[in-house]
């Protein structure tokens, strides 16, 4: 069986570690700590530099200068009260030296405070000499050079006091050749920079730890909003949409807050607009659900001739279609709510689009005592042509249900070439809708309360809403009130279908020659 207690167990401590609040502890405590280290690097590195330097410009001088005396005094300078001077003077800057003849023996020792018996071998002499006078670093126990490198790292510790840094310089006697080795004792340069490490580890540990709890307070108070935001959304639900943040606080966290409240704000329209739509949809079917229930409760009390029942079944085939239509037109709006744009759109002109529909509503218009008037110029666009024919009839047919008999409606259609637009005008000589109307007249089942006699469902302008987006065309409303409605729908041009349709003209045009 699996250790079920365990596993949450590792997944509560790894998601402890994976946490915003202890990365950023630990981001504090990296940089903190590189911080401190980086400057204690760079002041050790800076330390161990000009001690360097310094110590080799010392060593130059120092072997310049005893190669000058025993060159013009001869090694019987050792035994002046000059050398006893220099001597002194040596041991305070921790300075000796050794003479070696022309068969790399060593010849006289000096003060001996280096180290015991201060002597290179033969053949650690020899090396030094073919490696040239630079200043290098040797390890008197083992009597080989230091690595060039490792020696100055803080960690690397020989035993006792063995390493010294030497240069050498040759002596050209009457007679002879010397070689005079100069060394300097490394012990003070090494015990100040283990000072100075120890120091640094000192204090980046220290750094350490106090990053550790300022950097965990420093979350902590960083996390406050967000806690405030996460508490607050734990407290969200279908009840109450209605809560929102307060904005305030850093630039980030209001931006984060603005938005959420436009998230709730959007969420709790949708929510609103869904419970509207199962009350419209419920109201809507309804009342013809009644009325086909009523019919065959009526119908089924007692025996009735047979015109009865054909009439009665007709008011009921008229309620089935009613709500057919509805559930149609509700199955097509769910259709191109789920589409995000148009495939493989075809080239369609608008003014042949409004010629068609006015065809097919010209006897509707005319069994209303109606006037269409028609105003129709080239609209070329790119769409889809049977969408494009749903939302003119429903926008004529909507046009036609509130225009009084013996009133005008009509279609315009056209195109603006500078502003690379085409367009389509469904007007009518109706009612006019107030502010509200024209506010929420693309809502779903919405109906103005003037309209409620009037047949319909509420959602022909809402498919014709959808139909516009889908053709990224803009709807333009300009309602008066007891002078009509007119509704404009702004197309982007189809800018090649306009060139080929003029091109096309000039070739047909006669030469000026051949003009009547």
């Amino acid at each position: 069986m699996r250790d079920i207690s365990g596993g949450k167990g590792r997944r509560r401590s790894l998601f402890h570690l994976r946490s915003f609040r202890f990365k950023m502890t630990l981001y504090y405590c990296l940089v903190l700590l590189g911080l401190v280290l980086g400057f204690g690097g760079a002041v050790l590195g800076f330390f161990s530099y000009f001690q360097i330097d310094s110590m080799n410009r010392s060593l130059r001088e120092s072997s310049s200068r005893v190669a000058f005396h025993l060159a013009t005094q001869g090694i019987f300078f050792i035994d002046s009260e000059e050398y006893i001077l220099l001597r002194g003077t040596w041991s305070l800057l921790h300075l000796d030296f050794q003479i070696y003849d022309e068969g790399l023996n060593a010849h006289v020792g000096g003060s001996g405070r280096l180290h015991p018996g201060f002597a290179l071998s033969p053949v650690l002499v020899g090396r030094l000499l073919r490696q040239g006078q630079e200043p290098r670093t040797v390890n008197l126990l083992e009597q080989d050079f230091a690595p060039r490198h490792l020696w100055l790292m803080p960690w690397y510790q020989p035993p006792g006091r063995s390493l010294i840094r030497v240069t050498w310089q040759q002596i050209r006697l009457p007679t002879r050749s010397y070689y005079v080795v100069v060394g300097m004792s490394l012990d003070s340069f090494l015990a100040a920079r283990s000072q100075i490490a120890y120091v640094v580890v000192v204090t980046a540990a220290i750094a350490g730890l106090a990053a550790l709890f300022l950097g965990y307070g420093a979350a902590v108070r960083a996390m406050e909003p967000l806690t405030t935001i996460n508490r607050f959304i734990s407290q969200v639900s279908i009840d109450n949409l209605g809560m929102r943040l307060p904005f305030g606080g850093d630039r980030e966290i209001a931006e984060l807050a603005l938005h959420l409240n436009e998230m709730l704000d959007k969420l709790e329209r949708s929510v609103h607009q869904l419970k509207q739509f199962t009350s419209d949809v419920s109201h809507e079917l309804r009342t013809p659900i009644a009325v086909v229930k009523g019919k065959i409760e009526v119908s089924l009390l007692r025996d009735r001739d047979p015109a009865y029942y054909r009439k009665s079944l007709g008011e009921i085939s008229k309620q089935v279609g009613n709500m057919q239509n509805m559930v149609e037109v509700l199955l097509e709006l769910a259709r191109l709510d789920a589409l995000t744009g148009l495939e493989e759109p075809e080239a369609v002109d608008l003014c042949l689009i409004a010629e068609e529909v006015a065809d097919a509503m010209a006897p509707i218009v005319a069994s209303r005592r109606q006037k269409l008037r028609l105003d129709l110029d080239l609209a070329p666009i790119l769409g889809r042509q049977g969408l494009l024919l749903r939302l003119v009839s429903n926008l004529l047919d909507n046009a036609s249900k509130y225009t009084p008999e013996e009133k005008e409606l009509g279609i315009r259609t056209g195109f603006h070439e500078a502003r690379r637009e085409a367009y389509i005008e469904v007007w009518d000589s109706g009612p006019g809708m107030e502010e509200e109307g024209v506010r929420r007249c693309f809502d779903r089942f919405w109906r103005a309360d003037r309209a409620r006699s009037t047949p319909g469902y509420g959602l022909g302008l809402t498919l014709v809403q959808r139909v516009a987006q889908l053709h990224r065309a803009e709807v333009d409303i300009d309602s008066v009130i007891a002078a009509g409605t007119t509704f404009r729908l702004r197309f982007p041009l189809d800018v090649q279908a306009l060139t080929d349709y003029h091109g096309g003209l000039a070739q047909e045009e006669p030469p000026p020659g051949e003009r009547a």
